[in-house]
């Protein structure tokens, strides 16, 4: 007697043993994805930083002007070349020898800049930069009163760590001519004052979303 053939079903899978693994290879994809993609510290488009910053006078038209601390805000922008444009605000507060009072100094600047990306490194940039800057000096002591208005010129060098894909450090020296006029002595006699202006600054820099 021939025995019927019986139907035999194979198990369907349940969908969510077809769903894991095809998740997991997305995931592991985009990991590679992201661990691929061209990083730096200084992205191209806007972006905008505050900074800390110690200044030092030298020059005999300034040697009663003791160094001093103050901060910048600042905006720029990174163009795909690794060219950028850097404003900003700078303000500081020095003493001054021979009395009690102080020299207020207010700045405002553009850096056009230049970013040298590393081949070694994915974090940190370094960068070269010029300024040019219209300057103003509120003077009130012993020494000297009234106020000064002048100019900066020159040229800074520093770096860039990226702490991550929005949010960097940045550390930048500068020096500088500075040129003034109408700084006027308690006597009331007017001159001009020309010097170098040496700045360190750091601080933090936060790019927008692209």
């Amino acid at each position: 007697m021939r025995s019927r053939p019986t139907n035999t079903a194979w198990p369907v899978p349940d969908p969510g043993t077809r769903l894991v693994p095809a998740l997991g290879l997305v995931l592991a994809s985009a990991a590679a994805l992201s661990a691929q993609e061209p990083y730096t510290p200084a992205p191209t488009g806007p972006a905008i930083g505050a900074n800390l910053i110690f200044q030092a006078f030298s020059g005999e038209d300034f040697e009663t002007f003791h160094d001093g601390f103050g901060g910048t805000i600042t905006g720029r922008y990174t163009a795909r070349s690794g060219f950028q444009l850097l404003g900003g605000v700078h303000y500081s507060i020095h003493g001054v020898t021979g009395g009690p009072g102080d020299v207020r100094f207010l700045e405002v600047f553009v850096d056009p800049r230049y970013v040298l990306e590393l081949f070694n490194s994915e974090r940190i940039v370094l960068l070269v930069a010029g300024r040019a800057a219209f300057v103003r000096q509120t003077l009130s002591g012993a020494a000297l009163e009234g106020g000064a208005s002048g100019l900066v010129l020159g040229g800074s060098m520093g770096g860039i760590y990226g702490l991550n894909r929005r949010l960097a450090v940045e550390l930048t020296l500068f020096f500088g001519g500075l040129w003034t006029d109408g700084v006027r002595a308690v006597e009331g006699a007017e001159k001009s004052g020309n010097g170098n202006v040496t700045t360190l600054q750091a601080g933090i820099v936060w790019s927008f979303p692209r």
